[in-house]
């Protein structure tokens, strides 16, 4: 008579294997006796907490801007930016909290995407100072110019358009 198979998990990868007299099998004596060799099985983990960021993304941007058009503009130009940004200058993301970073991005994409908001309402939304926000804009700006080179245009022309004098146009001006 034949036992159920039974089931062991391996704890690198989280893979169940079983055959079929009920012995156990992890992953290496599965490969090890298959024709398939050096099989790279994807990190569970890794995926989970790849998707539980876009899911933060996805909830703060549609806390931003209600509209759905303008939301999925934005959320799609987020994950692509921070993945290039992360491909291109590791050491941009290296140390950085995910909600700075996305503040920068959100501030420069209501620009983009003509639904500015204030550095104090993304601020608030993702629980950080506007001079967090304010920062962490100019550092996208100045990392990456050639991505946004419309924003840094239409963001200097607001600045330079306030009431504040040329002392306060001389100082927080960006100079790329």
């Amino acid at each position: 008579m034949i036992r159920a198979a039974s089931r062991s998990k391996n704890a690198r990868t989280g893979n169940l294997s079983a055959n079929i007299k009920g012995t156990t099998k992890n992953t290496e004596e599965v490969a090890h006796n298959s024709t398939v060799r050096n099989v790279d099985f994807p990190n569970i983990d890794f995926i989970t907490h790849s998707l539980q960021k876009i899911d933060f993304i996805i909830s703060t941007v549609h806390r931003l801007w209600p509209t759905n058009t303008k939301a999925e503009k934005i959320v799609t130009d987020a994950v692509e930016v921070m993945n290039l940004a992360c491909k291109e200058k590791f050491s941009f993301c290296n140390g950085k909290g995910l909600t700075s970073l996305l503040a920068g991005l959100f501030y420069i994409f209501g620009f983009r995407y003509n639904a500015p908001k204030t550095q104090r309402e993304i601020g608030i939304t993702l629980q950080l100072t506007a001079v967090t926000v304010r920062s962490s804009y100019k550092r996208w700006l100045e990392a990456f110019p050639d991505l946004f080179q419309d924003e840094i245009k239409i963001i200097d022309q607001k600045l330079c358009n306030c009431t504040m004098g040329s002392d306060y146009d001389r100082r927080y001006s960006i100079n790329i």
